[in-house]
């Protein structure tokens, strides 16, 4: 398998359309041993990120390799070029699966490259370049690995983000849709009730606490919360040892029920 740096200028415009997810029998659970790879924000650098690293590496025949950068994105907001840098993660690594999380930063605005210049939201371009930013890093990361789990936005208490968090949501959903090892994790289902943001929720051990510590960040609680939801999905996949009993068997790009729901 081949693998090299791309430069960002040419992949932006040469970024096409992934194949259309194609309707197969359910495949076997991929075995272990794996290397999962997990990349993203502050919110993987943070209490959900330190809890999927802490659970998956405490799993037999489970390594797990955990990059992340506070205040990034795939936006062009910032200098970091996440698709280079995680392409080039999983060719160092060796992943077998890539756990994806971005989004608050990438709300702010996107750069539109060949005019040096950005779109604000909400507009039509604002979409267009995030979905295409979207796609572009799974066309660079996908191919070489073989499963892609990009976690969603959960529900948040904020005026601005609960707007624009469903925005992001439904590209993540889209693009993961026509990549045929890419899933799309949704949360916000799982933190919320009637669409409306519910503060403290219950983990699996019945244990109920606050999900967050700010309005876009987890609280150690959230973080397991949370984790253990994106690890029941993930374990239909994957031949996980999870440490509590697995959840049902979930199709692709579908979600397991929240506790209690």
């Amino acid at each position: 398998m081949r693998f090299g740096l791309f430069p960002l200028s040419i992949l932006m415009i040469g970024a096409a359309s992934c194949a259309s997810l194609s309707s197969t029998s359910a495949p076997e659970k991929i075995p272990l041993p794996i290397t999962a790879l997990l990349v993203g924000d502050s919110i993987m650098g943070g209490n959900l990120g330190v809890y999927l690293e802490k659970t998956l590496g405490e799993m037999p025949n489970v390594k797990v390799v955990r990059h992340f950068r506070v205040s990034s994105g795939l936006s062009g907001l910032h200098e970091f070029q996440w698709a280079e840098a995680t392409h080039d993660y999983i060719r160092k690594t060796r992943a077998d699966i890539l756990i994806v999380y971005f989004g608050a930063n990438d709300s702010l605005a996107q750069k539109v490259y060949s005019e040096n210049r950005f779109a604000s939201y909400p507009s039509p371009e604002f979409e267009d370049q995030y979905a295409m930013k979207v796609r572009l890093f799974l066309k660079v990361t996908a191919p070489y690995v073989k499963k892609v789990y990009w976690i969603g936005q959960p529900a948040v208490a904020h005026p601005e983000f609960t707007v624009k968090y469903p925005v992001l949501n439904r590209i993540y959903a889209q693009e993961c849709a026509q990549v045929p090892n890419a899933v799309f994790i949704e949360t916000w289902k799982w933190t919320s009730v009637e669409n409306k943001y519910v503060p403290s929720l219950p983990d699996k051990s019945g244990t109920v606490g606050p999900v967050k510590w700010d309005p876009v960040h987890h609280t150690p609680h959230g973080g397991r919360m949370l984790g253990e939801l994106i690890l029941d999905r993930i374990a239909t996949d994957v031949a996980l040892q999870l440490p509590w009993p697995p959840a049902p068997a979930v199709p692709a790009n579908e979600t397991v029920a929240r506790p209690g729901k």
